[in-house]
């Protein structure tokens, strides 16, 4: 097998799925940040949306989140080709 071919093992899907998390993370910080910056008071979502966008990403990562797992390594390539070692 070759660098160019990403296999996720379980420990792998872990990695991947960490790595997701905490990009959400950082993201919906930064939000909640430049939404208190300004001081005024953020707005309430009802329960309703939030069972919407829960489900949605729940959704995205039974579907699509494994397949951030190649680009993630892409990046690690880039940066350091020898990490795999």
């Amino acid at each position: 097998m070759d660098a160019e071919t990403p296999v996720q093992s379980d420990a792998d899907g872990k990695v991947c799925e960490a790595l997701s998390l905490m990009k959400e993370f950082v993201c919906e910080a930064r939000i909640q940040l430049h939404m208190e910056a300004p001081g005024a008071e953020p707005l309430e979502l009802s329960a309703e949306v939030g069972e919407r966008v829960a489900a949605r990403y729940k959704q995205h990562n039974q579907e699509r989140a494994s397949a951030e797992w190649p680009a993630y390594l892409r990046q690690l390539d880039r940066i350091d080709s020898g990490f795999r070692a």
